[in-house]
């Protein structure tokens, strides 16, 4: 395994996903994939904490996709050292070479890595806290439909 296998990996987990949450295809949750990838892999920031929210509908969903990029982190450290990209400019490279910007744009959808600044960006503190799971009303839910609220919560009902 090599690298580009451990992002293709993390596409094939993401697709699975999508099977039973179609959010993953959402704009707003692939820009927060785009974002984790650029903070820890691109930076190379520590990984003391990993995001627990990206911006799906169901906790289910959220913890699939944590899952599935704590796999790919841990993985990338053990390619990153193999292949002696040890500088963020190297995994920059890495990360501009033709095979890969075609399975990161498949990952992050419009949200391209290359569009972050290289300087080190922070990840938004509410992401690393479990946001809250809500019915949109008061209705009996069709299909598990949830919605979440960061800041506030708000008054089911009608």
């Amino acid at each position: 395994m090599n690298l580009r296998n451990v992002f293709l990996q993390l596409y094939i987990s993401l697709m699975r996903i999508a099977e039973h949450h179609r959010e993953v295809d959402d704009p707003r949750v692939r820009a927060q994939l785009a974002e984790t990838i650029h903070y820890y892999f691109t930076c190379g920031n520590p990984r003391r904490r990993l995001p627990v929210t990206y911006g799906m509908a169901t906790p289910e969903g959220d913890w699939e996709v944590v899952q599935a990029m704590g796999i790919f982190l841990q993985l990338s450290d053990i390619h990153l050292n193999l292949e002696n990209l040890v500088t963020r400019e190297d995994r920059q490279r890495f990360l501009e070479t033709p095979h890969i910007q075609t399975l990161v744009g498949a990952i992050c959808g419009q949200s391209r890595i290359e569009d972050v600044p290289l300087q080190d960006i922070s990840i938004a503190e509410h992401r690393f806290h479990p946001p809250v799971y809500e019915f949109l009303d008061n209705r009996k839910p069709r299909g598990g439909w949830l919605r979440k609220t960061w800041r506030k919560r708000r008054r089911i009902g009608g």
